[in-house]
């Protein structure tokens, strides 16, 4: 396939780049690539994570290498980078993926997809309608689509096609030129490059530039040369959506904290939080000869049933990793009015789960649009085909009356799930008390968060013994329905960190 000739290292690497597309097409035909790609998990909803009304969004980069720079980090591992970059609070993750320059993997996107529940972005040299397909069945949400190596059919067709996939294209551009281009072929989504490929030089003043000439509309995306608040303040001002940061990141010593820099927040944790975890690093002792202990966020803790400002506070102060709010009939439901006012005033960095029981699909949209939520719980008898019209992530509820579960949740084919207890009236937060042993077989199935009965008294047992992703609790740590016990949450979160895995 020809591309368009730009006089600029992109060439060499576009060269390159077909011939490695050459095999690949040898090695995986297009049938099974497109076979692939329509099993693979719905989207995770790109766009939507963009807009943070009155902030810039932060796209944190996994990047191994640069033409440029060469290695970046040599402690590299995909999947740590990219929990600690939801954990310090990005909005996506952007993995690169071309394997010469860059010394890339798409192994290293889906390595992303599984350790993270943020939207994916594949930073590839894209020319062809294959690595559109690819890009899907490795479980990129959204797509880079570079303006200048295309001509102007192949980018419109491209862009048309990645739309098609449910991914998000974004399209790069570094000129006024490509910036035209880009409207022509009505992006919604365009990221500006401040980088000028003839020089390799960086100017941040390339976006205060390159913006006026799109539409208002358009979410915007500013890409190279962000290394500081200040950077990121600047795009602020500008009203620019979204900065994507690699480098900068790359090289910090600690990459969460310099993130939380890049968003000018105070560093998680928080004081409580800091002597909980004091306290666990002096008294921790080995648990099983198959966990090791340490301070590793794994499980996350999810508390779930949060009807109040003031309870959602106390759990995010005691180092909760998700919150969970209930829609459904439940002596916990919480209005979405009420919701949206408890995650305005929520740090980013919290995962926020609503939870939905056989919900019409445009009202739970509409639920997570107002309520800013990240995930949507599914907790009745929802189908894969309703799961993947859902316009952001989901997690799917299985309860277990017996071994038959582990079928269930084979043929559902969910990235990640949710085990509870099994009760004939109530779809969850009945307290019963789930079986290890099927929970510790389910574990090999995918990412599993744990319910059903839990509390501070038996969750690192559960921990041990079922090696989860992530545990849920709700009755577990209350007062009353629906009224938090901060003492409880506080040894709950601290009991599950105690026996975490590596």
């Amino acid at each position: 396939m020809n591309t368009r000739r730009t006089g600029t290292i992109l060439d060499e690497i576009v060269a390159q780049k077909m011939v490695r597309l050459t095999l690949q097409k040898a090695k995986t035909p297009i049938a099974k690539l497109t076979e692939e790609a329509q099993s693979a998990p719905a989207p995770r909803d790109f766009l939507h994570a963009l807009k943070e009304e009155g902030k810039v969004s932060l796209i944190a980069e996994v990047k191994k290498a640069s033409p440029v720079k060469g290695i970046l980090r040599d402690s590299f591992d995909p999947s740590q980078l990219s929990r600690a970059y939801q954990r310090a609070g990005a909005s996506a993750i952007s993995v690169i993926t071309e394997q010469d320059f860059f010394l890339g993997s798409p192994d290293y996107l889906t390595q992303a997809h599984e350790a993270a529940s943020l939207p994916i972005l594949r930073k590839d040299f894209i020319f062809d309608p294959y690595q559109v397909y690819e890009s899907r069945a490795i479980r990129a949400d959204a797509l880079l689509i570079i303006a200048g190596i295309l001509e102007d059919s192949q980018l419109a067709d491209l862009a048309a096609l990645t739309a098609e996939c449910g991914m998000t294209p974004l399209v790069e551009v570094h000129d006024e030129e490509e910036v035209g281009r880009a409207v022509d072929c009505d992006a919604r989504v365009v990221g500006i490059n401040n980088r000028n490929l003839k020089t390799m030089s960086v100017d941040i003043s390339t976006t205060a530039r390159l913006l006026p000439l799109l539409p208002k509309e358009t979410t915007v995306v500013a890409e190279s040369g962000i290394r500081s608040r200040d950077d990121m303040q600047l795009l602020e001002s500008l009203g620019v959506d979204g900065a994507l940061v690699g480098e900068a990141i790359m090289r910090a010593a600690d990459v969460e904290s310099m993130i939380r820099q890049l968003l000018g927040e105070e560093q998680r944790p928080l004081a409580a939080e800091q002597e909980n975890r004091r306290t666990v690093e002096q008294e921790i002792t080995p648990c099983s000869p198959a966990v090791h202990c340490s301070t590793a966020l794994l499980p996350l803790v999810k508390i779930c049933g949060i009807t109040n400002l003031e309870d959602a506070r106390a759990a995010v102060d005691c180092g909760a990793d998700m919150l969970g709010f209930v829609f459904a009939p439940s002596a916990r439901c919480v209005s979405p009015e009420t919701v949206a006012r408890i995650t305005s005033a929520l740090p980013r960095g919290i995962t926020r789960v609503g939870v939905f029981v056989d919900a019409q699909l445009e009202r739970v949209g509409e639920i997570a649009q107002m309520c800013n939520l990240d995930l949507a719980q599914l907790h009745g008898s929802e189908t894969k085909d309703y799961a993947r019209r859902l316009t952001i992530p989901f997690v799917k509820a299985f309860r277990a009356q017996d071994e038959s579960v582990l079928s269930r949740i084979a043929d559902f084919g969910a990235d990640t799930f949710l085990l509870d207890s099994y009760h004939p009236d109530k779809p969850g937060g009945t307290g019963r008390k789930l079986d290890l042993t099927i929970a510790a077989r389910a574990s090999r199935l995918g990412r599993m968060i744990l319910a059903g009965g839990l509390n501070p008294d038996n969750v690192a047992e559960a921990v041990i013994r079922a090696n989860p992703y992530a545990v849920d609790v709700s009755s577990g740590v209350e007062l009353s329905p629906g009224k938090k016990d901060h003492g409880k949450i506080r040894m709950f979160i601290t009991e599950a960190k105690r026996c975490a895995r590596r």
